[in-house]
Protein backbone atom coordinates (compact mmCIF):
# COMPACT_ATOMS: atom_id res chain seq x y z
CA UNK A 1 0.00 0.00 0.00
CA UNK A 2 1.37 3.44 -1.24
CA UNK A 3 -0.56 6.03 0.63
CA UNK A 4 0.57 9.65 2.06
CA UNK A 5 -1.11 10.37 5.52
CA UNK A 6 -2.32 13.91 5.05
CA UNK A 7 -4.30 13.00 9.07
CA UNK A 8 -0.48 13.41 10.33
CA UNK A 9 0.62 16.58 7.71
CA UNK A 10 2.55 18.88 9.81
CA UNK A 11 1.18 22.55 9.84
CA UNK A 12 3.72 24.66 7.46
CA UNK A 13 4.26 27.43 10.72
CA UNK A 14 3.88 26.69 14.71
CA UNK A 15 3.70 28.27 17.43
CA UNK A 16 6.59 27.88 20.48
CA UNK A 17 4.28 25.91 22.75
CA UNK A 18 3.48 23.59 19.90
CA UNK A 19 7.48 23.23 19.07
CA UNK A 20 7.50 22.81 22.95
CA UNK A 21 5.00 20.16 23.11
CA UNK A 22 6.60 18.25 20.31
CA UNK A 23 10.07 18.38 22.10
CA UNK A 24 8.13 17.26 24.92
CA UNK A 25 7.54 14.22 23.27
CA UNK A 26 10.15 13.27 21.82
CA UNK A 27 12.20 13.65 25.10
CA UNK A 28 9.48 11.31 26.14
CA UNK A 29 9.81 8.77 24.15
CA UNK A 30 13.86 8.91 24.45
CA UNK A 31 14.07 8.51 27.73
CA UNK A 32 11.75 5.38 27.62
CA UNK A 33 13.85 3.40 25.55
CA UNK A 34 17.32 4.73 26.87
CA UNK A 35 18.13 7.37 24.16
CA UNK A 36 19.70 10.74 24.39
CA UNK A 37 19.17 13.84 22.43
CA UNK A 38 22.67 14.74 20.98
CA UNK A 39 21.55 18.26 19.18
CA UNK A 40 20.48 19.12 16.04
CA UNK A 41 20.14 21.58 13.67
CA UNK A 42 18.04 24.49 12.73
CA UNK A 43 17.63 26.34 9.33
CA UNK A 44 15.27 28.28 7.60
CA UNK A 45 12.79 27.44 4.92
CA UNK A 46 9.65 28.69 3.18
CA UNK A 47 7.77 25.37 4.26
CA UNK A 48 6.18 23.05 4.79
CA UNK A 49 8.09 21.86 7.88
CA UNK A 50 10.80 19.11 7.23
CA UNK A 51 12.00 17.36 10.31
CA UNK A 52 14.70 14.67 9.78
CA UNK A 53 15.61 12.23 12.86
CA UNK A 54 18.94 9.91 12.94
CA UNK A 55 19.06 7.38 15.68
CA UNK A 56 21.99 5.32 16.37
CA UNK A 57 23.11 2.64 18.49
CA UNK A 58 25.11 -0.79 19.02
CA UNK A 59 24.65 -3.80 19.99
CA UNK A 60 27.02 -7.16 21.16
CA UNK A 61 28.40 -9.08 17.55
CA UNK A 62 26.32 -12.29 18.93
CA UNK A 63 22.62 -9.94 19.94
CA UNK A 64 22.33 -9.15 16.13
CA UNK A 65 19.55 -10.85 14.83
CA UNK A 66 19.18 -10.11 11.07
CA UNK A 67 16.76 -10.85 7.76
CA UNK A 68 19.38 -13.56 6.01
CA UNK A 69 19.58 -16.17 9.20
CA UNK A 70 16.57 -18.17 8.90
CA UNK A 71 15.99 -22.09 7.89
CA UNK A 72 13.47 -24.17 6.40
CA UNK A 73 11.24 -25.14 8.61
CA UNK A 74 11.16 -22.88 11.25
CA UNK A 75 8.09 -21.05 12.61
CA UNK A 76 7.23 -17.59 11.87
CA UNK A 77 5.85 -15.49 14.90
CA UNK A 78 4.17 -11.64 14.87
CA UNK A 79 3.85 -10.05 17.93
CA UNK A 80 0.95 -7.89 18.93
CA UNK A 81 -1.95 -7.33 16.27
CA UNK A 82 -2.25 -6.19 12.98
CA UNK A 83 -3.94 -3.70 10.68
CA UNK A 84 -4.67 -1.81 13.01
CA UNK A 85 -3.08 1.51 11.46
CA UNK A 86 -4.04 1.03 8.30
CA UNK A 87 -7.69 0.67 9.47
CA UNK A 88 -7.33 3.79 11.16
CA UNK A 89 -5.71 5.87 7.89
CA UNK A 90 -8.36 4.11 5.75
CA UNK A 91 -11.36 5.60 7.68
CA UNK A 92 -9.34 8.86 8.35
CA UNK A 93 -9.08 9.50 4.78
CA UNK A 94 -12.76 8.57 3.89
CA UNK A 95 -13.69 10.75 6.88
CA UNK A 96 -14.89 8.45 9.14
CA UNK A 97 -14.02 7.90 13.20
CA UNK A 98 -11.24 5.13 13.69
CA UNK A 99 -11.65 3.84 17.50
CA UNK A 100 -9.59 5.25 20.05
CA UNK A 101 -7.66 2.05 20.01
CA UNK A 102 -7.02 2.03 16.58
CA UNK A 103 -6.04 5.30 16.19
CA UNK A 104 -3.39 5.22 19.16
CA UNK A 105 -2.12 2.38 16.95
CA UNK A 106 -1.81 4.80 13.83
CA UNK A 107 -0.57 8.03 15.86
CA UNK A 108 1.98 6.28 18.52
CA UNK A 109 3.12 2.54 17.80
CA UNK A 110 4.58 1.05 20.45
CA UNK A 111 8.46 -0.10 19.30
CA UNK A 112 8.94 -3.66 20.63
CA UNK A 113 12.19 -2.87 21.55
CA UNK A 114 12.22 -5.31 25.13
CA UNK A 115 10.81 -7.87 22.29
CA UNK A 116 13.49 -7.58 20.31
CA UNK A 117 16.29 -7.56 23.29
CA UNK A 118 14.81 -10.64 24.73
CA UNK A 119 14.58 -12.91 21.66
CA UNK A 120 18.15 -12.03 20.95
CA UNK A 121 19.48 -12.28 23.83
CA UNK A 122 18.07 -15.44 24.89
CA UNK A 123 19.01 -16.87 21.28
CA UNK A 124 15.31 -17.84 20.60
CA UNK A 125 15.04 -16.11 17.03
CA UNK A 126 17.22 -16.82 13.67
CA UNK A 127 15.57 -14.40 11.72
CA UNK A 128 13.95 -10.98 12.39
CA UNK A 129 12.62 -7.77 11.19
CA UNK A 130 9.73 -4.84 12.06
CA UNK A 131 6.18 -4.61 9.90
CA UNK A 132 6.89 -1.20 8.51
CA UNK A 133 6.07 -1.84 5.17
CA UNK A 134 3.39 -4.60 5.74
CA UNK A 135 3.70 -8.04 6.61
CA UNK A 136 3.88 -9.49 3.34
CA UNK A 137 6.47 -6.95 2.02
CA UNK A 138 8.56 -7.60 5.23
CA UNK A 139 8.39 -11.39 5.16
CA UNK A 140 9.21 -10.90 1.67
CA UNK A 141 12.55 -9.51 2.87
CA UNK A 142 13.56 -12.00 5.55
CA UNK A 143 13.26 -14.85 2.47
CA UNK A 144 14.61 -12.72 0.01
CA UNK A 145 18.08 -12.44 2.07
CA UNK A 146 17.60 -15.97 3.67
CA UNK A 147 16.67 -17.63 0.11
CA UNK A 148 13.63 -20.22 1.64
CA UNK A 149 9.94 -19.59 1.37
CA UNK A 150 6.95 -19.57 3.41
CA UNK A 151 3.21 -20.66 3.91
CA UNK A 152 1.67 -18.46 6.32
CA UNK A 153 -2.28 -18.98 7.28
CA UNK A 154 -4.81 -15.68 7.22
CA UNK A 155 -6.41 -17.80 9.47
CA UNK A 156 -4.21 -17.46 12.61
CA UNK A 157 -3.32 -13.63 12.05
CA UNK A 158 -4.04 -11.86 15.21
CA UNK A 159 -6.03 -8.96 14.20
CA UNK A 160 -7.28 -5.60 15.40
CA UNK A 161 -10.66 -6.43 17.15
CA UNK A 162 -12.31 -3.39 14.76
CA UNK A 163 -10.85 -4.95 11.92
CA UNK A 164 -11.92 -8.66 13.08
CA UNK A 165 -15.70 -7.52 13.27
CA UNK A 166 -15.49 -5.44 10.05
CA UNK A 167 -14.52 -8.33 7.67
CA UNK A 168 -17.53 -10.09 8.68
CA UNK A 169 -18.82 -7.96 5.89
CA UNK A 170 -16.10 -7.06 4.21
CA UNK A 171 -13.68 -9.92 3.46
CA UNK A 172 -11.47 -8.11 1.02
CA UNK A 173 -10.17 -5.45 4.46
CA UNK A 174 -7.84 -8.87 5.18
CA UNK A 175 -5.26 -7.20 3.18
CA UNK A 176 -5.04 -4.20 5.91
CA UNK A 177 -3.36 -6.71 7.53
CA UNK A 178 -1.51 -8.13 5.15
CA UNK A 179 -0.03 -5.32 3.71
CA UNK A 180 -1.31 -2.00 5.25
CA UNK A 181 1.96 -1.47 6.98
CA UNK A 182 2.66 0.47 9.98
CA UNK A 183 2.11 -1.80 12.37
CA UNK A 184 5.54 -1.97 13.77
CA UNK A 185 4.96 -4.95 15.21
CA UNK A 186 7.79 -8.03 14.79
CA UNK A 187 7.91 -10.91 12.56
CA UNK A 188 10.66 -13.41 13.35
CA UNK A 189 11.07 -17.18 12.83
CA UNK A 190 12.48 -19.04 15.37
CA UNK A 191 12.97 -23.46 15.94
CA UNK A 192 10.13 -25.55 16.79
CA UNK A 193 11.92 -26.80 19.68
CA UNK A 194 11.73 -23.02 21.42
CA UNK A 195 8.05 -22.72 21.33
CA UNK A 196 7.46 -23.49 24.84
CA UNK A 197 10.21 -20.55 25.67
CA UNK A 198 8.31 -18.49 23.49
CA UNK A 199 4.92 -18.91 24.81
CA UNK A 200 7.28 -18.13 28.25
CA UNK A 201 8.25 -14.98 27.23
CA UNK A 202 5.22 -13.35 25.88
CA UNK A 203 3.52 -14.38 29.10
CA UNK A 204 6.34 -12.86 30.86
CA UNK A 205 6.44 -8.95 28.41
CA UNK A 206 2.25 -9.76 28.18
CA UNK A 207 2.49 -9.61 24.60
CA UNK A 208 0.94 -11.79 22.32
CA UNK A 209 3.54 -14.43 19.96
CA UNK A 210 1.24 -15.42 17.34
CA UNK A 211 2.88 -17.96 15.00
CA UNK A 212 1.23 -17.73 11.90
CA UNK A 213 2.85 -19.99 9.53
CA UNK A 214 6.48 -21.22 8.55
CA UNK A 215 9.26 -21.59 6.16
CA UNK A 216 9.98 -24.14 3.54
CA UNK A 217 13.06 -24.84 1.51
CA UNK A 218 11.03 -24.57 -1.39
CA UNK A 219 10.80 -20.68 -2.28
CA UNK A 220 7.80 -19.16 -2.52
CA UNK A 221 5.21 -17.65 -0.66
CA UNK A 222 1.63 -18.99 -0.21
CA UNK A 223 -0.85 -17.74 1.63
CA UNK A 224 -4.01 -19.67 2.84
CA UNK A 225 -7.17 -17.46 2.86
CA UNK A 226 -9.14 -16.96 5.60
CA UNK A 227 -11.55 -19.89 3.88
CA UNK A 228 -8.35 -21.99 3.58
CA UNK A 229 -7.71 -22.03 0.40
CA UNK A 230 -4.66 -20.05 -1.81
CA UNK A 231 -5.63 -16.42 -1.56
CA UNK A 232 -4.01 -14.03 -4.94
CA UNK A 233 -1.82 -12.02 -3.07
CA UNK A 234 -2.85 -8.01 -2.47
CA UNK A 235 0.12 -5.66 -3.45
CA UNK A 236 3.12 -6.82 -0.98
CA UNK A 237 2.83 -3.63 0.63
CA UNK A 238 4.78 -0.09 0.76
CA UNK A 239 6.94 1.06 -1.79
CA UNK A 240 8.98 4.57 -0.86
CA UNK A 241 8.95 4.87 -5.22
CA UNK A 242 5.49 5.27 -5.58
CA UNK A 243 4.00 8.25 -6.40
CA UNK A 244 -0.13 7.71 -6.01
CA UNK A 245 -2.01 6.12 -3.47
CA UNK A 246 -2.65 2.42 -4.13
Amino acid sequence: MCIRDSSMAIPPRMTTDEIEQMMDGVLTEARARGARLMGGDTCRSPGPLVLNICVQGSAPPDEVLCRSGAAPDEDLYVSGCLGGSALALKLLLTGDAPSPEALERHHRPVPRVELGRALARRKLARSLIDLSDGLLADLGHILEQSRVGARIDARLLPLEPDLETLLRTRPELISLALSGGEDYELLFSASPEHRGAIAALASELALPLTRIGHTTARQGLLVLGRDGSSMSLPRAGFNHFCQEPA
